[in-house]
């Protein structure tokens, strides 16, 4: 993605840097400007994302001195002299300098496949060398599979390179290479020993990969994590299309290894792997890396990781969370725990008041009390209660992207966002409300997944920066107009199956009274453009998708809520409403009108 000289840059060289816009996230291919978002890593930064030395704070808009050089066919140079540009202190160690490249309005961003950032190592005088070949890592092959390694020193050197401990090479000069085949399935290592003045030294792996097609999984065994015991976790992802998937995780110190290669079912679609030896009631952290391409958490974890926002949580409002593995991986980690002590629910059998008599209170967690904590929430009851109120709608509490949102643009649909509380406060808080009386509606978004969403990721079109056409699960343009997000297909079984188990979870495992559907009228995939009158027409299929999600939904838990967001026209409500939906409306114009005069 990018190519620079010198090889060994110190902060006394010009460097000079070509970035292949159609290459990594390919997010910036096309663009005729594009700008450098830049900083250094020295000693005083906290992580490596806490760059020093930027030359502006890209939220003061594109600028010439960020600007790089167009040469066409999407290259773009940048070339600065690191000291001054950077404007780095007398015997100042700069670790590395990173990169994100940017259109003018920062919309879109040039980075590394995966979607980290991009690094450059900054080096000091003396023997410096390092791996040149491979390029890609982890390197992955197949039986009889070969590839070269190279390694590159900045002067004259004796460079020997071992393939788990036997010689394979030994050259006098600056550049070393072998030709490596994969001569049998495994994981095997290769270092260099580069000596001269000094002696430096470095390694790095390569699998040799085998077949794990074709291998059943357990009959009961569902998508998501699956806990046989308390030692032992079964993990399973739904992934059409993909080649293959590695298993990464505390478990493995967070490198790809045979051993955790998932078996992919007959259905050519699931991959699982079983994992033993686990610690109970420890919390490991885990992803799917696929097809070494892309790393996701679980879609149906019930705890996740946020690398960008854990950090604004306060330890009151959650206690003791766990730690983001920061130096091992990037984007959203997933969580399980064996031997986890079930909630003790003091009300197990809430009397919901009358459908017909509900006081809805609508409450943003954020914004109703400053700690945005349930705990809080638990000690302001009685005031909800003194306004007669009887039923809570909590706007979306799944994570969502940020922590100060509405919540309307859902990251994970089956783990409750970690800014207003752990989960076993959210159950309380919820069996707090039944034992005063008060029903919990959860607000939840079907319409669409934003982009942190795992099978975003997973099906995302790099080159044009959509989802791509042959998702599962979206559409790659959206069917209907007022559409945020990316937008569900809703009549396959992909979604409708996503759909069912996430109700069912809220349901069963936290005790809500019902839902309350965002945006309903967009379940659908009759595609309408910009046009909102026909988007508000009678719907077949969309009506078809709500009575067979409203009626999965009440076979297992009869009596409780759907209200929908719908504003169609009233034939459609209507027949929702004999199914036995709750529908908004909208009875205010009148009094709008004249409150306004």
């Amino acid at each position: 993605m990018v190519t620079y000289t010198p090889q060994f840059p110190t902060i006394n060289d010009t460097l000079n840097l070509i970035f292949d816009a159609s290459k990594g996230n390919a997010a910036l291919m096309g663009a005729n400007k594009v700008y450098a978002h830049t900083g250094c890593i020295n000693k005083y930064s906290v992580s490596q994302n806490d760059w020093v030395h930027k030359p502006i704070n890209w939220d003061a808009g594109a600028k010439d001195t960020i600007e790089l050089e167009p040469l066409g066919n999407n290259l773009h140079r940048f070339k600065i002299h690191i000291k001054k540009y950077y404007s780095i202190g007398f015997n100042e160690k700069v670790r590395e300098i990173g990169f994100v490249f940017r259109n003018a309005d920062g919309s879109k961003a040039g980075k590394n496949a995966d979607g980290s950032n991009i690094y450059i190592h900054i080096y000091e005088k003396g023997l410096t060398a390092r791996f040149t070949a491979p390029v890609e890592f982890p390197k992955v092959i197949n039986l009889g599979e070969n590839f070269t390694v190279e390694v590159t020193s900045q002067k004259d050197a004796q460079i020997n390179l071992f393939q788990d401990k036997s010689l394979i090479s030994q050259t006098n000069g600056k550049t070393a290479t072998a030709s490596i085949t994969g001569t049998k399935y495994g994981k095997f290592w290769v270092k260099f020993i580069a000596q001269s003045d000094t002696t430096i030294t470095d390694s790095l792996y390569y699998i040799v990969q085998k077949s794990t097609n074709g291998i059943e999984p357990p009959a009961d065994m569902k998508e998501g994590i699956n806990y046989l015991n308390d030692s032992t976790v079964t993990l399973c992802l739904l992934a059409p299309q993909k080649n293959f998937v590695y298993l990464i995780g505390d478990f493995n110190k967070w490198e790809v290894h045979p051993d955790y290669k998932m078996n992919r079912a007959n259905d050519g679609e699931r991959y699982w792997l079983t994992v033993s030896g686990i610690i109970p009631k420890k919390e490991y952290r885990f992803q799917y890396y696929v097809d070494l391409d892309v790393k996701v958490a679980d879609p149906y974890a019930d705890k996740v990781l946020d690398p960008s926002n854990d950090a604004g949580i306060n330890s009151i409002v959650y206690p003791k969370l766990i730690k983001y593995p920061k130096d091992t991986t990037t984007e959203y980690v997933s969580i399980f725990q064996t031997a986890q002590v079930p909630f003790q629910w003091k009300i197990k059998n809430f009397k919901r008041p009358d459908n017909r008599d509900l006081v809805i209170y609508e409450l943003l967690v954020r914004d109703f009390v400053a700690r945005h904590s349930y705990q809080t929430i638990i000690d302001s009851l009685q005031y909800l209660i003194d306004l007669g109120v009887n039923a809570i709608e909590l706007m979306p509490i799944n994570e969502f992207n940020g922590n100060t949102t509405w919540g309307y643009d859902p990251a994970f649909f089956t783990a409750p966002d970690k800014y207003y509380g752990t989960r076993e406060k959210l159950k309380e808080f919820i069996d707090t409300c039944h034992s005063r009386g008060i029903a919990i509606i959860q607000d939840i978004v079907f319409n669409h997944a934003f982009g942190n969403h795992p099978w975003v990721r997973m099906y995302w079109d790099r080159g044009s920066s959509k989802v791509d056409g042959n998702s599962p699960w979206f559409h790659r343009v959206a069917a209907h107009p007022y559409n945020v997000g990316y937008d569900f297909k809703h009549g396959n079984k992909y979604t409708q199956n996503f759909i069912d188990r996430t109700l069912e979870f809220w349901a069963k495992e936290y005790n809500v009274d019902g839902f309350r559907l965002d945006l309903s009228k967009g379940f659908t995939d009759n595609f309408t453009g910009d046009d909102v009158g026909k988007w508000g027409q009678y719907d077949a299929g969309r009506v078809y998708n709500i009575k067979r999600l409203t009626s999965k939904f009440w076979s297992n838990n009869p009596g409780k809520w759907i209200i929908l967001e719908h504003f169609a026209d009233n034939p459609e409500e209507t027949e929702l409403a004999a199914h036995g939906c709750m529908l908004w409306g909208k009875g205010t114009h009148q009094y709008s009108q004249a409150a306004k005069g």
